[in-house]
């Protein structure tokens, strides 16, 4: 996922997270969850000497009204030319804290915020001057009938790269806690998931991410780098007495980097690579 010193600034802060603007109601309790993922060895398309491996762990706890977080992301790049095979590794970090609220307007409207403070560094520590991370998202959700709503609202990110806003316009069918299907369409977040019982379902989903990190170690000094890519999932879950799991993999696609100075503006080519795949591992318990 990242080459050299990467800074990520993930989907979710991009988008103020999809299991933010997935929530369709808040119950008080506390959660934890857990997460890993492995993406395979992607060729750089314009160096076939070059590939990238990716590892990324994680783990938030937190309440439907607070949340902090941590996660790590392992960079290992491999090169292979007529004078030697060397792999050099690299790690990034994000640590991050979500204040957010929901609220009914009346028996068809409903909303959502939040806003978000964090640090994304690959090196030279968390230095918030330089690598800090904002992210907010605002949105009201329409109950249309028994089967469909609407969310419309704005999401993003504010860092030393500048403003990522996203719109949040969100069409969902059906209920993913009863038996069935059901899906999501539209921006950030788009998802198919069919229940089978109340403890297994099934998902397909297509997700975006945007990572950045700050670096000490770049041509200008203090650098960012800026890692983005898409992903088409497929995964099976299981759910029961507070706990959940879901395991599954994806195809990844549109993989690119690029790199900005220490004022954020943008240098050198994009580095882009070849599509790949992964799998992923989710794991949790709420009370």
């Amino acid at each position: 996922m990242k080459i050299m010193n990467s800074l990520t600034l993930s989907a979710v802060m991009l988008a103020a997270s999809s299991t933010q603007i997935q929530a369709a109601s808040f119950t008080d309790g506390f959660y934890l969850k857990a997460n890993t993922s492995y993406i395979d060895k992607q060729d750089n398309k314009d160096s076939t000497d070059e590939k990238l491996e990716t590892t990324k762990s994680g783990i938030e706890v937190g309440t439907d009204y607070f949340d902090i977080g941590f996660q790590r992301t392992q960079y290992k790049l491999h090169e292979d030319n007529w004078f030697a095979k060397t792999k050099s590794s690299y790690n990034a970090r994000k640590v991050y804290a979500d204040a957010k609220y929901f609220g009914e307007i009346d028996s068809t409207w409903n909303y959502f915020v939040s806003a978000g403070i964090g640090s994304n560094y690959a090196d030279g520590g968390l230095k918030f001057n330089k690598n800090y991370h904002y992210s907010f998202a605002a949105f009201a959700s329409r109950v249309i009938n028994s089967d469909w709503s609407v969310d419309l609202g704005v999401a993003g990110a504010i860092n030393k790269v500048g403003i990522q806003p996203i719109p949040v316009i969100n069409f969902k069918y059906g209920d993913e806690k009863a038996p069935g299907f059901s899906f999501k369409v539209g921006l950030p977040y788009n998802e198919v998931a069919y229940r089978f019982n109340d403890i297994v379902s099934v998902k397909t989903s297509l997700e975006a991410t945007d990572d950045i990190y700050g670096t000490d170690n770049g041509y200008y000094g203090h650098n960012y780098i800026r890692d983005r890519y898409f992903s088409l999932n497929a995964s099976v879950l299981a759910e029961l007495n507070g706990f959940y799991g879901e395991l599954g993999a994806g195809y990844i696609f549109n993989r690119e980097f690029r790199t900005y100075d220490d004022k954020g503006d943008k240098y050198g080519d994009k580095i882009k690579f070849k599509n790949g795949a992964g799998v992923f591992l989710n794991l949790g318990y709420r009370y």
